[in-house]
């Protein structure tokens, strides 16, 4: 469990984000400027949204059309993990003003960041669509 200490208004948000799932993007802001500091622009590279994010996210709207967001946003998490530098999630999160338990749920806590942000992005650019009972509709 994460546990933010403070909370900030205005907060900034990616490309296509909306908050709709992912209230506090901060995290993952503070994420790219700890990789772009340290060089690591591999991992960097890996932290943001890519076409194959997003073919992926088509093919989750054809094939399980009804499924529920938290099942799809589990799959998403999972596929996000190896992308994921675990003590620079941490560091990015402790900066931002939360407190972890450990690597592990930090790793967790940003692929889901990234997650969030996909399907966000993904019912913005009508890919996917949220119903009110928190099932997935295919759009487009």
């Amino acid at each position: 469990m994460v546990i933010r200490v403070s909370c900030k208004k205005n907060m900034k948000r990616p490309f296509f984000a909306t908050g709709y799932l992912i209230e506090d993007y901060e995290p993952l802001m503070k994420y790219w400027e700890f990789l772009r500091k340290e060089g690591r622009e591999d991992i960097l590279e890996k932290a943001f949204l890519d076409n194959e994010d997003y073919e992926i996210l088509k093919k989750i709207a054809r094939e399980k059309v009804g499924r529920s967001l938290a099942e799809i946003f589990d799959e998403l998490i999972g596929r996000f993990l190896e992308r994921i530098d675990a003590e620079t999630a941490l560091k990015a999160f402790r900066e931002a003003g939360y407190k972890t338990i450990g690597l592990e749920e930090a790793k967790r806590s940003m692929a889901r960041i990234l997650a969030g942000w996909l399907l966000e992005a993904g019912e913005n650019l009508k890919i996917i669509a949220f119903s009110s009972g928190r099932q997935t509709r295919r759009v487009g």
